[in-house]
């Protein structure tokens, strides 16, 4: 699921299961879960030398609330961050956005999934983006 042209750089410690089942409610998708083995972060980088961490359900969880993204932008949820933008994950692709965003057109398209977007499209993260 991830490009050669990633490389993972690390995992985090496994979430608490209330974590897992409450990251599912909010609307943690498929390709989230299947991501995080275990349910740990992963952090990635780029061969280009952009960092990417998609978040445990525990920071999802966390993040989510925290910078209230559900109530700022509508629908999506945060599920990582890249190049210091937040990674929203919405049913019409993986968005990224600046953290202060209160606008959902500020989102900017980065792949049509999560797993698309790890598999080498960056859209506006790429260095050319």
């Amino acid at each position: 699921m991830i490009d050669r042209s990633f490389r993972v750089l690390a995992r985090g410690p496994v979430p608490t299961e209330d974590a897992v089942l409450l990251a599912v409610e909010l609307g943690a998708s498929s390709d989230h879960q299947t991501l995080v083995p275990g349910g740990a972060d992963i952090e990635l980088e780029h061969e280009s030398g952009l960092d990417v961490r998609i978040w445990s359900p525990d920071g999802l969880v966390e993040m989510n609330e925290a910078h209230q993204v559900q109530t700022r932008l509508g629908s999506g949820l945060a599920v990582g961050d890249a190049d210091g933008r937040c990674l929203v994950e919405r049913p019409d692709g993986i968005f990224a956005v600046g953290w202060g965003a209160t606008d959902p057109s500020e989102l900017r398209l980065v792949a049509p999934d999560l797993n698309s977007m790890l598999n080498g499209e960056l859209g506006v993260l790429s260095p050319s983006g």
